[in-house]
């Protein structure tokens, strides 16, 4: 490789930092515009879309008016996912500080894992998929987390150490890469996860399709 190749291929990877930080606040513009609350359900939806159309090398469209659709178009039920996951956090640090037996503390870390499971894959199953009701969508995020567990954990345990890293090492950049990041992690491992559902799919379709011809 020569200086030219290796300068070539820095600027492309520099770029692609830039765009994350760029992403990064556009999440937090999104927030607040939603008021906080009502706004990081929407916020984080629309970042999930925009890096799905990253992961699938589609790179030319703007960024801004990507996130500001993506936004539009899925904020109602991101509104209401979000703030149903908020519901669920605040109920489980309430039990962390209010109950004392080691049952019920069990039961409310075991609640934080389920909820981080399910919350690596609910904002990108509003992206990739058309599910009618946000139960589908809970329901389906809690399905895939157990039934691809491996990739469940890695993606966690990635999503861990670079939180840790970024909140230990270098924590002047949080406000510029740590919910972009974290997300791209969790679009990635969606991505691989989605890829093959998909392909379970079309498989079970050919094989029935293949059933009705034979019994024809």
């Amino acid at each position: 490789m020569n200086i030219v190749q290796f300068m070539e291929i820095s600027n492309k990877w520099m770029l692609r930092v830039l765009k994350l930080i760029y992403l990064n606040f556009l999440w937090m513009l999104g927030t607040v515009v939603g008021l906080g609350i009502f706004g990081i359900g929407p916020a984080t939806v629309a970042l999930s879309c925009v890096l799905r159309e990253w992961l699938q090398q589609n790179e030319d469209e703007s960024v801004t008016q990507t996130f500001i659709k993506y936004y539009k178009e899925n904020f109602k039920e991101a509104c209401i996912t979000g703030i149903l996951f908020l519901a669920i956090g605040y109920i489980i640090m309430i039990d962390l500080h209010v109950v004392q037996t080691w049952v019920f503390r069990f039961a409310a870390y075991l609640g934080i894992i389920i909820s981080f499971a399910s919350l690596l894959y609910t904002p990108n199953l509003i992206a990739h998929y058309e599910l009618v009701t946000i139960r589908k969508r809970l329901q389906m995020s809690l399905v895939l987390s157990i039934t691809y567990l491996q990739y469940t954990i890695v993606g966690m345990l990635a999503m861990l150490v670079f939180s840790l890293i970024i909140i230990f090492f270098i924590p002047l950049v949080i406000p510029l890469i740590f919910i972009s990041g974290n997300s791209l992690i969790a679009a990635f491992i969606s991505r691989n996860v989605f890829a093959k559902v998909d392909a379970t799919i079309d498989f079970t379709e050919k094989e029935e399709k293949k059933e009705e011809n034979d019994d024809e």
